[in-house]
């Protein structure tokens, strides 16, 4: 199976050579470029899946480099990075058309959850087949949900976080890992709101909301979605 590759471009040339061994080393093929010109000639020869971008660097800027990108790709992700406190750089980065934006210095870890994220989404809409929990059908090519044969109606974010949730099947995730997956660059959500995301999707698709069979609490780490298979029974204890 080929490995993501992913397109480095970052004037700091141990920055760079640091952050493509980690990549390396966490399974994507990393490739690097230094100045503008060298990252869209790797990106026409090396045909990234995702562009890691630094928004000020000397000649041609992240965001110029972006802008041409989106040129040739305009579903080709970006990441956008820039100094602590630019929030400059990251209005203007997201409104060139970047994905997302990291701080630097950032954590190497929540780089890597916003990088699946933004590869998850990119994916070829196709391949996500409709999935059936309980009475439930969702539907992420569509963006649509039905409860029973009728419509359920669901905010953007409330959406975003299902269909996270579904993709992981059985797994345990963290307030803070879903914070960085489903709401990405936004600063403003707390771990709050993921509990408050939850109990709405508990109302709108579980038979009893106090006693949920798919969109269960692990207690000490956040929360986890129970397919139908693997769901407990009401009588369950």
């Amino acid at each position: 199976m080929n490995r993501p590759r992913i397109l480095i471009v970052d004037d700091e040339v141990e920055f760079l050579e640091d952050l493509r061994e980690y990549l390396g080393e966490n399974g994507y093929e990393a490739v690097a470029a230094t100045d503008g010109e060298a990252a869209l000639s790797a990106a026409r020869q090396q045909a990234p899946d995702l562009v890691i971008l630094d928004v000020r660097m000397p000649g041609m800027s992240g965001l110029e480099v972006c802008r041409r990108l989106r040129q040739g790709n305009a579903d080709l992700p970006v990441i956008f990075l820039s100094a602590l406190h630019q929030d400059v750089d990251k209005v203007r980065g997201l409104e060139t058309g970047g994905d997302d934006y990291i701080a630097k210095p950032f954590s190497a870890i929540e780089l890597l959850a916003r990088i699946k994220s933004l590869l998850r989404r990119a994916k070829p809409a196709e391949k996500k087949a409709p999935v059936r929990f309980g009475d439930v059908t969702l539907d992420p090519v569509r963006r649509e949900v039905v409860r029973a044969g009728q419509p359920v109606s669901c905010t953007p974010k409330e959406f975003d976080l299902l269909c996270y949730l579904v993709e992981h099947d059985g797994e345990a995730l963290s307030r803070e890992h879903l914070l960085v997956a489903v709401w990405g660059h936004e600063v403003h959500p707390t771990t709050r709101t993921v509990d408050i995301h939850i109990l709405h999707l508990r109302k709108k698709l579980e038979v009893e909301p106090s006693a949920p069979r798919h969109f269960l609490t692990v207690h000490g780490v956040g929360y986890k979605f129970v397919g139908e298979e693997k769901a407990p029974s009401p009588a369950d204890p």
